[in-house]
């Protein structure tokens, strides 16, 4: 069996074989950054509540996702979707025996599986 590349021949809805959850990269990247619990950094001496509030949500939205993007919540999941992804180029160029061409909307091409089971 051929390997595929990510997007390719994979509906953007949902995965029949095992109903997993599957969207687009980008839509993962926002919903990612918009999941991360900034509320334990609203207290810490290096994002003052006086600057920003002590209210994740009312910061500025370069601030939520500057914090977003450096916490484990966010950079464990996402180097597990990058790890994926290589691994996939990978299986696709020894099977065919050329790399995958990126196009320039690549990244909606691209989708990740969700699975929400517990214990990660």
């Amino acid at each position: 069996r051929q390997p595929t590349f990510p997007g390719e021949g994979i509906p953007h809805a949902k995965m029949s074989s095992n109903s997993k959850e599957t969207i687009i990269l980008s839509d993962w990247i926002r919903r990612a950054l918009v999941g991360v619990d900034l509320s334990a950094l609203a207290g810490e001496r290096y994002v003052s509540s006086t600057t920003y509030g002590a209210d994740p949500s009312q910061w500025p939205s370069s601030i939520r996702n500057s914090m977003a993007l450096c916490s484990d919540d966010y950079l464990m999941p996402a180097l597990r979707v990058a790890y994926s992804l290589a691994n996939q180029i990978i299986c696709k160029e020894e099977a065919t025996g050329k790399s995958p061409t990126l196009s320039v909307d690549w990244v909606d091409n691209i989708v990740v599986c969700i699975n929400n089971r517990v214990g990660r």
